[in-house]
């Protein structure tokens, strides 16, 4: 079975970031970092970290946002 791995993880991964690091961007302790990650972020969270860290809200919270829906524009020909 594979672990699927929260995109808050998979950003502070990616970075190189510790639990306390981001930790201390939020305010919170690295325990509540570790939850999120594990166990997911609030609504009001979501919102905070995607404004802070560019993570894409329908990334962190799928079952509140739907991801963008993207168009493509008419070709000409």
């Amino acid at each position: 079975m594979t672990e699927r791995i929260s995109a808050l993880k998979q950003y502070r991964l990616s970075r190189g970031l510790s639990l306390q690091a981001v930790a201390d961007l939020f305010g919170v302790t690295r325990g509540l970092i570790l939850y999120w990650e594990n166990k997911g972020v609030s609504a009001e969270r979501a919102l905070d970290i995607e404004r802070e860290l560019q993570i894409p809200r329908h990334m962190l919270r799928p079952d509140l946002w739907d991801a963008p829906v993207r168009t493509r524009k008419p070709s000409r020909g």
